[in-house]
């Protein structure tokens, strides 16, 4: 049985392919269009998403048997009136039968609410416990948009996701750390989430924040509850000790910025310390060990790892907690066995052989050296990283999502002290203080992170052991804690290597792992994407399969050795 999941109309629109409950292929429709965030407003439906997938699978669409959206911020099965992501269904049938999906258009479309997605998201890791789901940020419709912050506990046996329970309370709390984001400057433009934001504020345990704020943020009936008078006149006082300044990230003004940072630390230190304190009255009535984390609320990593300090069981992120990971959920859901489907991993996107790299390049007319050992490359790769250089690196499989877990990414040695500043300014074009996120072998994590517990998905945060803090002074922030990205082989077998290669000739064995993307678009997917990338960037070489492409031609050339 083939079932394709579609979510999503603007930023996050994406889609998944599922064979006989496994899903086989998964794409954004950003990273295929290559329209930074635009999405498939126009029909509702995320055609050229949809048409990649069934490409990569090589399935006809006349073998799909049922599409499944999830379009809706229902805690069980309920989105709304359509499926099409917000759009009239007659518009978004119009649209796939002048596509090359045109068999689609006589398929109804299932409805399903974005929190289930979410969950059969989780359900795809096939580990048994309980599923709690918080999904966060606008929902958008034909009218325009609203916020449908929903949180919610499922269990997973084995099956499908059964809900336990709505959790109004939780959501509410969301809603009001967004609010106070945007309190405190925070702007929705798709690049930073609200807690992202607020963890980049924070400072230290957050005790100076007014009480009557923090106060008002409070367990009732095994649920979260904020007292929003009471929280909404904590920060119109915060603001007044400042002189109304509390949204002025430029303000030079010592006690307005430390003002700012101690409500960011307290809220956030708050809110995590009720998700615990919700947990462990699950666990009381019986609940499971295990606890899955799914929705955008649990994309922020440093607020994961305040849950994780918390204690109480196992905790699990699932692959693609953001809105597009929805898609896989979907896929998941129209699967019609009793056991609930498989998810692998997220390298589900095109692979390219050498001969689609090389043609790539002389289309491009662009100078390249290949070289035909694996070694003599790791090696030459290497020495370019102990120089200081950002590697675009192209090699094996898309994966799918917004973080680089090998296939699709530009490297750096986090020993190099301006590598922060090399990547944030002139690579991503953000503030030098942005933190980045590390790939590391996983055999060396456990001894140096305090927590190396495996992170095969980049969300998971740690303290770096004092004495390796500064072979990672570029990725580590302020308290010495880093993202990191465990690496075993397969399916990231030439990002380990280099990683081993790397750490016998510099005893680094880490490197700074980003999105191969310019500021502001979708992660390259084709090696046409990769060359526009590293060129109109300041990426320094560019590696795609064992071709290596420069800006300065005499390194090109020179010797490995």
């Amino acid at each position: 049985m083939v079932t394709l999941g579609i979510t999503g109309r603007r930023r996050n629109a994406a889609s998944a392919l599922a064979v006989d409950g496994r899903v086989v292929a998964a794409v954004s429709e950003a990273s295929v269009t290559r329209v930074p965030r635009a999405g498939c407003r126009e029909s509702g439906f995320p055609l050229a998403s949809a048409a990649e997938c069934l490409r990569l699978a090589g399935i006809d669409p006349h073998e799909v048997a049922r599409v499944v959206s999830a379009s809706g911020g229902g805690g069980s099965t309920s989105p709304g009136a359509t499926g099409y992501s917000g759009a009239r269904p007659e518009r978004a049938r119009r649209a796939i039968a002048r596509s090359g999906l045109a068999p689609l258009a006589d398929l109804d479309v299932v409805p399903i609410g974005r929190a289930l997605a979410h969950a059969w998201q989780a359900a795809g890791l096939r580990a048994p416990g309980l599923a709690l789901v918080v999904d966060i940020g606008p929902t958008w419709t034909p009218g325009g948009s609203a916020r449908s912050d929903v949180a919610a506990l499922f269990r997973l046996d084995g099956g499908a996701p059964v809900l336990v329970r709505t959790l109004p309370g939780l959501a509410s709390l969301f809603t009001t750390l967004a609010a106070t984001a945007e309190r405190l400057g925070w702007a929705d433009d798709g690049e930073t989430g609200a807690l992202d934001f607020l963890e980049s504020l924070a400072a230290g345990d957050g005790e100076a924040a007014p009480s009557t704020a923090v106060d008002a943020l409070r367990l009732a009936d095994d649920d979260a509850a904020v007292h929003t008078e009471a929280f909404a006149a904590g920060l119109r006082a915060a603001d007044a000790e400042v002189g109304g300044a509390l949204a002025d990230a430029s303000s030079p003004n010592v006690h307005v910025q430390r003002a700012r940072a101690a409500l960011a630390g307290a809220v956030l230190a708050r809110a995590a310390t009720l998700v615990v304190e919700l947990r462990a009255r699950w666990g009381g009535a019986g609940g499971a060990s295990l606890l899955a984390l799914a929705g955008e609320a649990f994309a922020c990593p440093t607020f994961t790892a305040r849950l994780r300090a918390g204690g109480g069981g196992e905790l699990v992120v699932v692959p693609v907690p953001e809105r597009e990971g929805c898609a896989l959920g979907a896929a998941l859901a129209g699967f019609d066995n009793p056991q609930s489907g498989t998810l692998d991993g997220v390298t589900l996107g095109p692979t390219f052989s050498e001969t689609e790299a090389k043609a790539a390049l002389e289309n491009a007319r662009l100078d390249y050296l290949y070289e035909p050992s694996w070694d003599r490359l790791l090696t030459r790769v290497s020495r370019l990283l102990a120089r200081g250089k950002l590697i675009g690196w192209f090699q094996e499989a898309a994966e799918f999502g917004p973080r680089s877990l090998g296939g699709r990414s530009v490297l750096c040695d986090p020993s190099d002290r301006y590598v922060r500043e090399n990547v944030n300014r002139f690579l991503k074009q953000r503030h030098d203080h942005a933190p980045l996120p590390i790939s590391i072998l996983a055999e060396a994590a456990g001894e140096w992170l305090e927590d190396g517990a495996a992170s095969p998905w980049m969300l998971w945060r740690s303290r770096v052991r004092q004495q390796y803090r500064d072979k990672l002074r570029s990725a580590i922030d302020g308290n010495g804690c880093v993202t990191y990205h465990t690496v075993t082989g397969a399916p990231h077998q030439a990002l380990a290597d280099l990683l081993r290669t790397h750490a016998d000739r510099t005893g680094v064995p880490a490197l700074v792992n980003t999105t191969l993307a310019g500021p502001g678009e979708p992660t390259a997917l084709t090696p046409r994407d990769a060359i526009r990338c590293a060129y109109s960037s300041s990426v320094d070489a560019l590696v795609l399969q064992r071709f290596v492409v420069m800006k300065d031609y005499w390194l090109l050339r020179s010797e490995t050795e």
